[in-house]
């Protein structure tokens, strides 16, 4: 059974009761000590597409963790551990004689305003995803990491007894600290309608890009198989083309980057990128890390063109290690996918994946990583980061 369920909502205008419920002093003291967090004052409510409603009412079925009123003047209600774009956040089940809003529109609640937080407005699309199995209790199934009991909820490390004390961080890029996986998604879409090569699955993408380069062979029918040469450069040039002005314009900084930056900077950890972009193309992605005030923490920076082989082979994080001058036992890469657990564990490093990029959980668990978390968001707080001796 899968440890985490992915679902999509459109952006919807709610009746701002959320706003005046989140603000009691009993819901933000219950939510601080169940969920880990003081919630907005308000909620994101999502129109639910009819293909996750079962999803959705499973779900709502399920032992929550509850929140209980101080009297019966106000109803009670439960919530559910979930991450909305990388972003922790919770959501509600109100009782059912209180359900203000139609079965298919659900709130969410979060510790920051969504809306602004992930530059989004009324009729936009989003993706969320919770980490519990369907079915049984919610406690007892929980993954790991957001395991808790109902009224006491504890941040987990991801593998118990696993802490992490290093003397450097090295970063992917893309997924990691900018979002950039919907405008590859996005990309592909344009050059397979230019192309004329019929639409796969998000699964059989990432079959295609699973060893760090795009395999055409997964993507295009039997017939087409054999100009793949010939389409594979065709694709490069609308890349080329494409691409630049979509990241320019598109292109944004994963949230809690900038907290999670300064708080490794300021124990003196060093920070360096190693990433398979080309170099020509790095600029434009570094945007929102110059606009932050970020870009000058990367003490290394190694790029595809810095390398003879590219993730997953170890040469780009060992020749990073020797920059920096940091043994690679007391270094971790923190990365998305398969490929950059992959690379770490060559090289000999700690590994952290993330889930705010091309792979989900359960293909990162295969790569048996060190830990994994909603984002880098979680690093700081999650992971025991401070120089070694």
């Amino acid at each position: 059974m899968k440890d985490h369920w992915k679902i999509t909502g459109k952006i919807v205008s709610g009746i701002k009761q959320g706003a005046f419920f989140m603000q009691l002093d009993w819901v933000q003291e219950q939510c601080l000590q169940k969920l880990g967090f003081k919630p907005y004052a308000g909620t994101l409510n999502l129109e639910i597409v009819k293909e996750n409603m079962a999803i959705i009412e499973t779900l709502q079925a399920q032992e929550g963790i509850e929140l209980v009123p101080p009297d019966s003047n106000f109803c009670s209600g439960f919530v559910f551990p979930i991450t909305i774009e990388g972003i922790t956040g919770a959501l509600v089940a109100p009782a059912p004689d209180v359900r203000v809003h139609a079965k298919n529109i659900i709130e969410i609640i979060s510790p920051i305003g969504l809306k602004d937080a992930l530059a989004v407005e009324d009729g936009d699309w989003v993706t969320f995803q919770h980490s519990l199995p369907l079915g049984g209790n919610i406690t007892a199934n929980m993954s790991p990491w957001t395991r808790s009991n109902r009224h006491n909820r504890e941040v987990r490390l991801p593998f118990e007894n696993s802490k992490l004390t290093v003397d450097a961080v090295m970063f992917d890029l893309d997924g990691t600290l900018i979002d950039s996986v919907p405008i590859y998604y996005k990309i592909i879409d344009i050059v397979f309608a230019k192309l004329g090569v019929p639409a796969v699955s998000r699964e059989t993408l990432m079959e295609a890009m699973d060893d760090g380069e795009f395999d055409w062979s997964c993507v295009l029918p039997e017939h087409m198989k054999s100009r793949k040469i010939e389409l594979t450069e065709k694709a490069r040039g609308i890349v080329d083309k494409i691409a630049p002005p979509m990241f320019h314009k598109q292109i944004k900084l994963i949230p809690g980057t900038a907290v999670t930056f300064r708080k490794i900077a300021s124990l003196g950890v060093k920070i360096a990128l190693v990433t398979s972009t080309p170099a020509q193309q790095l600029d434009v992605k570094m945007i929102p890390l110059s606009h932050a005030g970020l870009a000058h923490l990367f003490e290394v920076i190694v790029t595809a063109d810095d390398v003879r082989n590219k993730k997953p082979s170890a040469e780009p994080l060992v020749q990073c290690s020797q920059k920096l001058g940091v043994p690679l036992k007391k270094c971790v890469y923190v990365g998305d996918t398969r490929v950059d657990i992959r690379a770490g564990k060559a090289a000999g490093m700690k590994t952290v994946g993330v889930l705010t990029g091309f792979d989900d959980y359960d293909a990162l668990k295969k790569e048996a990583p060190d830990a994994i978390i909603d984002s880098i968001a979680q690093l700081g707080e999650t992971l025991l980061i401070r120089p070694g001796p």
